[in-house]
Formats: C-alpha cells, sequence, structure tokens
C-alpha cells in the first residue's frame, strides 16, 4: 500500500467563515480515522466519483464494478459500515456526524470513505 493521507473533511465540506468552533472540533474528531479519498473537481465541486480501494486499487463505486464484480463497496452487518468487495478494505457510507454533547451535527448519506491505515487492524487466522 502506497503513502496515504489522512481525510481533511475541509476537501468534502466547506465550513462557512462564521462556522463555530465547537463545530469544526466535532467535525476533525469525527473524520480523524478516515483516509483521503482520490477527488476530482466538476464544476468547482468535489466529486468522489469511482475512488479507488486504498488496498487493491479496484474502484469502490460505478456501475462496471457492480455489474462485473470488480471491486465495489459492499454492506456490512453494521449500520453504514462496509468494506471492498475484493480485499475487504473497511468502510463506511453512513455518517451521522454529533456534536461533543451527542446532539445532531450533520449527516452524510453514500460517501463511502474508507479507513486510513493507521485505525486498521487485520486478523491473522491460526494455522489448525
Amino acid at each position: 500500500m502506497t503513502e496515504v493521507s489522512k481525510l481533511d473533511w475541509r476537501t468534502l465540506i466547506k465550513a462557512a467563515p462564521e462556522t463555530p468552533p465547537e463545530t469544526i472540533t466535532a467535525l476533525d474528531k469525527y473524520f480523524e480515522p478516515f483516509a483521503q479519498p482520490a477527488l476530482k473537481m466538476v464544476n468547482d465541486k468535489p466529486d468522489l466519483g469511482d475512488q479507488p480501494c486504498l488496498k487493491c486499487d479496484e474502484p469502490q463505486t460505478g456501475l462496471l464494478a457492480s455489474m462485473f464484480g470488480k471491486g465495489g463497496f459492499t454492506w456490512g452487518l453494521a449500520h453504514g459500515e462496509g468494506h471492498c468487495r475484493n480485499c475487504h478494505w473497511p468502510a463506511r457510507a453512513y455518517h451521522f456526524i454529533k456534536h461533543e454533547d451527542g446532539s445532531d451535527l450533520c449527516t452524510l448519506r453514500g460517501v463511502i470513505l474508507q479507513y486510513h491505515p493507521d485505525y486498521v487492524t487485520e486478523r491473522k487466522t491460526d494455522a489448525a
């Protein structure tokens, strides 16, 4: 796996100048465990497009991924969580972001963000 940057949420969400510091802190904390996705700019807005998996480089979204079984995001058991169909690298597609006091801040749905390698431990199976 090549060097992976941690996500700077400001590349996905534009915060207004008057955004309260506690909101900025909550967003920083929430997005900390995710890797920076490959972004294309479309009409001056960031587009996640057919982002490749961090581990196997197969696309995580798109028609070809779903039709031909190459890569693609597969839903897991926990709500909003899943992984790459090809290599099982973990990701989250539903994001329920809270303030420090537990109240709702915002929700992002359908935004596949893979976890940064610093936050992933791979299980080793014992040989029988």
